[in-house]
């Protein structure tokens, strides 16, 4: 993120962000989850999301429980290894653990390119 030179205008929540540095997106609350599913597979779904929120002391933009009601099927697998998930479980993990730590997420392709249903 940050290392092709731009050209044009990116707009976001109506700012201006082209030109701008990688942390200084992210500290705008712009992530984004990359192809290579980049989870944790031998922590569980729970610690993989845990680890996801800037702190555990004060209350992020999203709760554990919020994370789980967008995405059922992620409770129900909250002590399965990240490891053995299907693709489309592991892209519902990584679109959940970015959106732990920021407000929004850019997926680099679709969810349902695995099956999952679109990220809301």
């Amino acid at each position: 993120m940050g290392d092709v030179p731009h050209s044009g205008s990116i707009l976001f929540r109506g700012e201006e962000i082209a030109g701008l540095r990688p942390h200084e997106i992210a500290r705008k609350g712009l992530g984004y989850v990359p192809e290579n599913l980049d989870i944790f597979p031998g922590l569980t779904v729970r610690e993989n999301l845990i680890l996801g929120m800037k702190s555990t002391r004060r209350a992020g933009r999203w709760a554990l429980e919020d994370m789980f009601e967008l995405f059922p099927l992620l409770r129900e697998r909250a002590g399965v290894l990240g490891g053995v998930l299907s693709g489309g479980e592991q892209q519902m993990l990584t679109s959940k653990h970015l959106q732990a730590r920021f407000a929004y997420a850019f997926q680099a392709r679709p969810p349902e390119s695995e099956g999952a249903p679109p990220d809301a």
